[in-house]
């Protein structure tokens, strides 16, 4: 009979989160804030020439997202802005595709400045304390995903697997957070509350990557046996990332 061996000996953290060593910047402000500089001028004469609306030219950024071209999508985006300041969506897809790119400072810049317009928007909440989290930024990390604990139900024109969804949210992330952090009490015990609260609403996938945590927790604790036990059945189930630390040698 095989033998089944846990691979855990080593769980390198860029699996978990990517850090990047940057320079800091000074005045991200003066830097990325649209102007009326000649280039915004350039931009804003295009968009009026080519008769698109700021909704139009979003769309067109998120489809050079979906084939990877990020910086002509950044670009579209900025577009955008230019006939819409206020244009949320436009504001947090640019901060996405700065994530992509792996300038995470940037990314923080245009998450921040659409929660000056949308304060609760609870998406960009979270997209937020995931930068924090690849910046190495625990503690505004934490911060941030306790904020978004706070704010209220969502009004009744949201589906329920989006209010479902953004509910255990907050926890998943405060779970990778502690995680990385080595804080693997409280990593257990908010990957906890993310999985049931999925589960119960038939959300899977996510479940099993909120237990996914539970169960590497309960390992790094000194619970061999019960990290195992998890891990085989998340695999057996078809979770991925569970499959990945499970071998069975010839």
């Amino acid at each position: 009979m095989k033998k089944l061996i846990l691979l855990l000996l080593f769980i390198p953290l860029c699996f978990i989160y990517s850090q990047k060593n940057s320079n800091t910047y000074t005045s991200i402000d003066n830097k990325y804030s649209i102007s009326k500089s000649e280039k915004a001028n350039e931009y804003y004469d295009e968009a009026t020439f080519l008769s698109l609306t700021a909704s139009e030219l979003e769309v067109n950024g998120k489809k050079e997202d979906a084939i990877k071209k990020y910086k002509k999508a950044i670009d579209l985006f900025k577009k955008a802005l230019l006939i819409d300041s206020l244009f949320t969506d436009a504001l947090d897809n640019m901060a996405v595709c700065y994530r992509r790119i792996n300038e995470v400072d940037n990314a923080i810049f245009y998450y921040k400045k659409s929660l000056k317009i949308m304060p609760n928007n609870r998406m960009a909440l979270n997209n937020l304390g995931t930068a924090y989290i690849e910046k190495g930024d625990f503690n505004n990390a934490i911060e941030t995903y306790t904020s978004l604990l706070t704010i209220v139900e969502p009004n009744d024109k949201e589906s329920a697997a989006s209010r479902d969804f953004y509910k255990a949210e907050p926890y998943y992330g405060l779970a990778r957070t502690y995680f990385i952090m080595e804080n693997y009490e409280k990593s257990k015990e908010y990957s906890f509350l993310a999985s049931e609260i999925w589960k119960n609403n038939d959300l899977i996938e996510y479940s099993q990557d909120a237990l996914y945590f539970y169960a590497l927790s309960e390992y790094y604790m000194g619970n061999e046996k019960k990290a195992t036990d998890i891990l085989i059945e998340l695999a057996n189930n078809g979770h991925q990332g569970s499959k990945d630390l499970l071998v069975y040698p010839e």
